[in-house]
């Protein structure tokens, strides 16, 4: 096969993967195929079948997975991401239901289920929306929690419009001396003024277009494990890597919110340079209120590779300890690994984040999931496209500033 024809093919193998249809990529081909080059096309159209069959076989397996994952034994199911299996149950056929119009499920749905309140809009295969219920939206939230580390730790403000201004005292006002017969003088507290403003995420996920009942929450196993690693995954990065551009929805996260004073330089241009006095004067900096939560933020890789290394090389541990089970634990405050942190060394990094996020981050709840489903998207693969939405915004407003540490501060190699 010649290189102008193995572009075409390999362009087509994308868009198969991004859901196009089989035929329609064999059409591509063809066009550009003359008789004389029959041998061309008949590898043309194996590879692309290769490739859709690769891709028609994720699901299945993906499904496969979950099915033993979330079976016992005595083949009975058991949750592993909802509270009961009846709660698995229920998402299944709320979800599922109305993303494939199945009368069925959606009558099973409204059969076992009849105490939920369902407001929703009318939902089709080709212009779908619906609210999950207010009673199955709390195991999405917990697992976006155990997911990710952003949400669970911020301080959560709801909004009732797409955008909620707030203010953050930034000095106090004092209290002051008072001498008989004179008026006190008076003080005022400094405030900034912040806005959140509600901005939409979107997860993708496939389910097969032929689901029963029987196997209804094996699938909302899956779809509730894709959607909050998703959700919780673009979270993290937009808290803590945020650069402000459309890449994390205009949300500038921690390591780019933190003034000058925050950030302190280690003692070299790499992890192993890095010594316990760096992270003491990152720990030391901060206000008096912050350290009651504090944390430490970093990658299971710099914990195990910096911080480990530390305290080993502080002495005083026994045997047991290091051969027992280790407590993630640093410097006397809990480690919280999030991946989206380095996790391999580098020059002009911010590797830890130390400090509490509670008071230093808000994140804007503006409303629960909405699903938008097609069976038009992945026709080809007889599956049916659900789409997730949520909509947040995060600001970070205690990263202090050149002059001042308030309730974050980072640990950065040297250039």
């Amino acid at each position: 096969m010649d290189a102008q024809l193995q572009e075409i093919v390999d362009n087509q193998k994308e868009m198969i993967a991004e859901g196009k249809a089989l035929k329609s990529a064999l059409s591509k081909v063809e066009e550009r195929v003359g008789e004389h080059e029959v041998k061309d096309l008949v590898d043309a159209v194996e590879e692309l079948e290769t490739s859709f069959k690769e891709q028609t076989e994720t699901i299945e397996k993906k499904l496969e997975r979950m099915q033993r994952a979330t079976t016992d034994h005595r083949g009975r199911h058991r949750s592993r991401f909802f509270e009961t299996a009846d709660q698995a149950r229920g998402f299944g056929l709320f979800t599922v239901g109305h993303a494939t119009g199945s009368k069925a499920l959606q009558e099973a749905f409204k059969s076992d289920f009849d105490d939920i309140t369902v407001d929703t809009k009318a939902f089709t295969s080709t212009n779908a929306d619906a609210l999950l219920p207010e009673p199955l939206s709390p195991a999405i939230v917990d697992l976006l929690e155990d997911y990710g580390v952003a949400e669970v730790n911020m301080r959560r403000e709801p909004m009732t419009s797409d955008s909620r201004p707030y203010t953050k005292k930034t000095a106090r006002g004092g209290a002051q001396p008072m001498t008989e017969g004179t008026a006190v003088a008076e003080t005022k507290p400094t405030l900034a003024r912040k806005t959140l403003t509600a901005r939409k995420w979107g997860a993708y996920t496939e389910v097969p277009s032929e689901v029963t009942d029987d196997s209804i929450m094996s699938v909302a196993e899956m779809i509730a494990d894709d959607m909050a690693t998703e959700h919780a995954f673009a979270l993290d990065q937009a808290t803590f890597l945020g650069d402000g551009t459309g890449t994390y929805n205009n949300i500038t996260g921690v390591l780019n919110a933190l003034g000058a004073a925050a950030i302190f330089a280690g003692s070299g241009n790499n992890w192993g340079a890095l010594t316990l006095g760096d992270h003491e004067k990152a720990a030391g900096a901060l206000r008096t209120k912050a350290y009651i939560n504090a944390k430490w933020y970093c990658s299971h890789q710099y914990y195990w590779n910096v911080m480990v290394r530390l305290m080993l090389e502080a002495g005083g541990v026994t045997a047991g300890e290091i051969e027992g089970r280790r407590r993630p634990l640093f410097m006397g405050y809990p480690v919280e690994f999030t991946q989206v942190m380095p996790n391999a060394t580098g020059a002009t990094q911010i590797g830890a984040m130390f400090g509490n996020l509670r008071q230093g981050a808000t994140f804007g709840d503006r409303r629960q999931f909405q699903f938008k489903a097609s069976e038009h998207y992945k026709f080809g693969e007889d599956s049916i496209a659900l789409l997730s939405t949520r909509r947040y915004d995060v600001q970070i407003d205690g990263g202090g500033d050149a002059s001042n540490v308030e309730v974050l501060s980072a640990v950065q190699t040297t250039v």
